[in-house]
């Protein structure tokens, strides 16, 4: 038994909540570190452009951030006053099935993909506002 195993299997006691309710065991470091980088928005080109400083949040966001494009029309972005981030346009559970787990409005679970046909991408300068398929 590993000592991470251990210690779980020793929560309900110290902690007096029942081994039910006890955590799953955390996912290794580069699968958290991956996610952290795939949800990060400093890499952006508009973050680097507007920010104040490398920690502070953008005074205004990233206009592209402020809806989700679908082929029925726009929803608001679940990273709306942020900037441009891999999981913007690789969606998983922001538009979930219930809005607790969003904040937006219900239009269901995605796998690593957007709702539209063409996704919104950020002002280059170079005119596109949508990626080329």
């Amino acid at each position: 038994m590993s000592l991470s195993a251990l210690l779980l299997s020793l929560l309900p006691f110290l902690t007096g909540v029942p081994a039910a309710e006890a955590p799953a065991e955390l996912d290794p470091p580069e699968i958290r570190i991956g996610e952290a980088l795939f949800m990060e928005t400093r890499f952006a080109e508009y973050f680097a452009e507007h920010m104040t400083g490398i920690n502070e949040p953008l005074v205004h966001g990233d206009p592209v951030m402020d809806a989700t494009a679908t082929t029925n029309g726009a929803l608001p972005g679940p990273f709306r006053g942020k900037s441009m981030n891999c999981r913007a346009c690789h969606l998983v559970d922001e538009f979930a099935s219930t809005p607790e787990q969003s904040g937006a409005p219900q239009a269901g679970m995605r796998t690593y993909a957007d709702f539209a046909q063409r996704s919104s991408i950020p002002d280059r300068g170079d005119g596109l506002t949508h990626a080329i398929g």
